[in-house]
């Protein structure tokens, strides 16, 4: 059955900075005519932001239709021709302060198809970071802030856990194997190891700060450049010169140490004003 109703004409009664409003006169599938009171809207964005606990963020809002403050989801209007995925992420910095490295588009629907012509786009938002949330908030210096109690407790944990560790190397070890010579150097490889994991916490929490603030792009050459690149260098080196297994081992720290100084450079000269295309 045909229930399609065809616009004879239409004639706009209000141009105003959200709506417009028109009026049409309409042939129903019968042949009759009717008049149609209609609400031109550009769209809008609804965002399900969701931490890593499995909490979703809401917002509340005075909506002087309502008279009253309203619990909702971040959401926001689009523009005429702009993306909703643009505007989702753009809504969702304004609105909770937070940024999202991931969208999900759950699907989209009318929300009053009656007599309005509003379209919602719904996103699933996650990986929201702690750094994108005070920049987006324009919070600049809490955003440090938050960086260095990272980097604070990242190495006061590694500290703490390396003495346990340098303790009970051998019983350690010997959960792998059993073989003396295996067991050896695995318990000497750990001894060499473990002091060089505070460059780890520099190279991780520095690297994730700026991943963050939406760039992406300087961790990943950096961290590339000293794992992959220096490693295979080192290792071509060494390998020519010394030869022994304790001066391959040290690939390892030299390659954090490294990495941890490139990145505390980049983020102290540059600092966290990259943006990242969402």
């Amino acid at each position: 059955m045909n229930f399609e109703e065809k616009t004879v004409s239409s004639e706009e009664i209000y141009d105003g900075k959200i709506i417009k409003v028109r009026k049409e006169k309409v042939e129903l599938p019968d042949g009759r005519l009717a008049t149609r009171e209609l609400i031109g809207h550009p769209g809008g964005v609804g965002i399900i932001a969701v931490d890593g606990d499995g909490k979703v963020f809401m917002v509340t809002q005075y909506r002087i239709a309502a008279k009253s403050e309203m619990l909702e989801i971040p959401a926001g209007k689009m523009e005429y021709g702009e993306d909703p995925l643009e505007c989702g992420a753009r809504e969702l910095i304004e609105e909770t302060g937070y940024k999202a490295e991931e969208f999900t588009h759950l699907g989209e629907y009318y929300a009053t198809p009656g007599y309005c012509e509003e379209k919602l786009n719904i996103f699933l938002a996650r990986k929201l970071t702690f750094v994108g949330q005070n920049l987006g908030a324009g919070n600049m210096n809490r955003a440090k802030k938050g960086t260095t109690t990272a980097l604070i407790i990242a190495i006061g944990t590694a500290i703490i856990l390396m003495f346990p560790v340098l303790l009970f190397a051998s019983t350690l070890t010997s959960l792998f194997t059993q073989d003396e010579e295996v067991l050896a150097f695995g318990v000497r490889f750990i001894q060499l190891m473990m002091p060089f994991y505070i460059a780890i916490c520099f190279n991780q929490i520095y690297a994730n700060a700026l991943r963050g603030a939406g760039n992406s792009t300087a961790p990943m050459v950096i961290m590339m450049g000293s794992f992959i690149v220096f490693r295979q260098v080192y290792l071509f080196i060494i390998s020519k010169c010394f030869n022994t297994i304790t001066s391959v081992a040290f690939g390892y720290p030299f390659g954090w140490i490294l990495c941890s100084v490139l990145l505390f450079i980049y983020y102290h000269k540059v600092g966290l004003h990259s943006k990242k295309q969402i």
